[in-house]
């Protein structure tokens, strides 16, 4: 009956009452164009009563559409932001848990520095007792020979555990990141989200876009790297990451260089 009610999705309360006074005034339009019409050809005023009841019927059947798929889409909406943040939790839990590791492998390796130390120690004290006791030189060379191994197998213990400190501090560092990134794609996701309208033929729709982003937050390029199949849905993608900019980006140089240009999955449910 409208077709331009077909093609836009009412997205806000204020679009939604501006819809709704817009139709409200069309159908009095309507109505009233009848009313003239009936009265110059004399027609019974009872078709004019219905045909007003026809459109406001059908009017509350179209408003009542459009609010059942803007609940719909806000659960789903809801539901993505839990999930994210169920994720979001679980690497925060991984880092925690890293750090504790990297604590107790540096409190290790600080514990066989101390024992390296001791035993280079009794080495020195082996070569004194060596130098002035020459008849007893052999057991002296015997403790010397111990202690050497000792000290040798102390700083290979250290070398060990020095390898798996740095290992685990690389891993933290990059879980961290990790998580980092992900939150400012949470939000670059939603700050796009603002800018995009829903058609009613974007249903289950999904595009990927490749953006490169500058230090500010502005984009660079944005094209399509995986294409929805739609290429009205894909050039809105585009223009609505366009119009978002300037995009929340990490204040960290090294971060941000991490995620200059991303593969952006963009999809307008949640």
């Amino acid at each position: 009956m409208f077709p331009w009610l077909k093609t836009h999705v009412i997205t806000s309360p204020l679009l939604h009452s501006t819809g709704v006074h817009l139709l409200m005034f069309l159908l009095v339009i309507t109505g009233f164009s009848f009313d003239v019409e009936e009265k110059m050809t004399g027609s019974p005023p009872e078709k004019i009563v219905r045909a007003v009841a026809i459109n406001a019927e059908i009017l509350d059947q179209e408003i009542k559409k459009i609010r059942k798929a803007e609940n719909r889409q806000e659960a789903e909406k809801k539901q993505r932001l839990r999930e994210l943040e169920r994720e979001t939790a679980a690497l925060l839990k991984k880092r925690d848990s890293s750090q504790k590791r990297l604590a107790k492998l540096a409190a290790e390796n600080k514990r066989l520095k101390n024992e390296e130390k001791k035993a280079t120690q009794k080495k020195l004290l082996a070569d004194r007792k060596a130098k002035v006791a020459q008849i007893k030189a052999k057991e002296a060379d015997l403790k010397l020979v111990e202690a050497e191994k000792m000290r040798r197998a102390a700083q290979a213990r250290y070398k060990e555990t020095e390898l798996a400190r740095k290992q685990a501090a690389s891993f933290a560092e990059k879980e961290a990141e990790s998580a980092e990134i992900a939150r400012y794609t949470t939000a670059i996701h939603g700050r796009v989200r603002r800018f995009f309208n829903i058609l009613p033929n974007f249903e289950g729709l999904i595009c990927v876009l490749d953006i490169r982003l500058l230090p500010d937050g502005n984009v660079a390029t944005v094209s399509v790297q995986k294409s929805s199949g739609n290429e009205v849905f894909d050039r809105h993608a585009e223009n609505a990451v366009r119009k978002s900019a300037p995009l929340p980006v990490p204040d960290e140089p090294q971060i941000f260089k991490k995620m200059r240009r991303i593969s952006f999955v963009f999809d307008p449910k949640f």
